[in-house]
């Protein structure tokens, strides 16, 4: 085997045991989880091609080694599909998008070792460019997020409420504003901004419009987390609110949320979470938010 096959198969070995490390990026940082998800590209472009740049011929000599070439990406990935399910085990997360990622690999990497010469380069090259294209667009939000603050959220388009976790619910833009649906399928349905300018120690007071659609009164929680774990109800900012039928701006002061009710203060430099979500977790529930700002005075 060549020095450089050695080489590969050092860097295959040490990405490889990367996507097996649990994801404990920025919470503030979508760049850095899809940095950790892209991780899958270079695993399985590294591994076709260490596998089979011996082995495997190239393309269009014959119909008997073009098939072994197609059963080995086939292989390739199956074998990605199985890093999916054995990654939980690691503190990682089941993605289709990191199933996607490493079919996007083993593609590279069969045009830079089955493709002719002069098409290698423009495929293989073309399919990694196209995993690339979403850390632009992720650069983009996060400076939009920041340019927008003390606005934290207006739900202008779908890459916005990519900044948001959600919780056993379903939301869809209406307009400007997030409809926000319980789903029944959990407990806590909801919605969590994980992304986004976490220095709040100017805010004056948060305030957000929400929108009850139905007939009846309804209750929801807003939360606020200094810590980026959940480390329960006593160490966080919890308020139930009663939302009579129709819309309402609604404003809590920044007394009202600095201090958690065990009267820790929250350290407002550095928050990690701020989330709404239903009282119960009945399905079908109902509500409307938008322009969450944390003004300054």
């Amino acid at each position: 085997m060549p020095k450089w096959s050695y080489t590969m198969l050092a860097v295959l070995v040490v990405l490889a045991g990367m996507l097996f490390v649990g994801g404990d990026t920025d919470p503030q940082s979508r760049i850095g989880d899809y940095a950790q998800d892209w991780l899958h590209v270079p695993v399985f472009l590294l591994l076709f091609m260490f596998a089979a740049r011996e082995k495997l011929p190239r393309f269009g000599k014959t119909r008997e080694k073009t098939s072994k070439v197609w059963k080995f990406a086939l292989l390739c990935v199956v074998l990605a599909g199985a890093v999916e399910i054995i990654q939980p085990s690691f503190g990682r997360e089941r993605s289709w998008i990191d199933f996607a990622l490493g079919c996007a690999g083993v593609s590279a990497g069969m045009a830079f070792v089955g493709w002719p010469r002069a098409s290698r380069v423009l495929i293989g090259g073309l399919v990694i460019v196209v995993t690339l294209v979403p850390f632009g667009f992720l650069a983009y939000d996060a400076y939009r997020a920041e340019e927008a603050f003390p606005v934290l959220a207006s739900f202008q388009d779908r890459l916005e409420l990519g900044r948001w976790e959600l919780n056993a619910c379903t939301v869809r833009l209406v307009g400007q504003t997030a409809e926000i649906t319980a789903t029944g399928n959990g407990k806590y349905p909801g919605l969590f901004l994980e992304h986004g300018p976490r220095d709040w120690s100017e805010m004056k007071k948060i305030c957000f419009d929400v929108v009850n659609p139905g007939e009846k009164a309804l209750e929801i929680w807003i939360r606020i987390d200094d810590a980026r774990g959940d480390e329960g109800y006593s160490e966080r900012f919890q308020k139930k609110l009663s939302l009579a039928p129709g819309r309402q701006n609604i404003c809590l002061s920044r007394e009202d949320i600095s201090r958690t009710p065990h009267g820790r203060i929250l350290d407002l430099t550095d928050i990690h979470r701020v989330g709404f979500f239903f009282d119960s977790g009945e399905a079908g529930q109902v509500v409307l938010l938008d322009n969450l700002v944390a003004k300054r005075n």
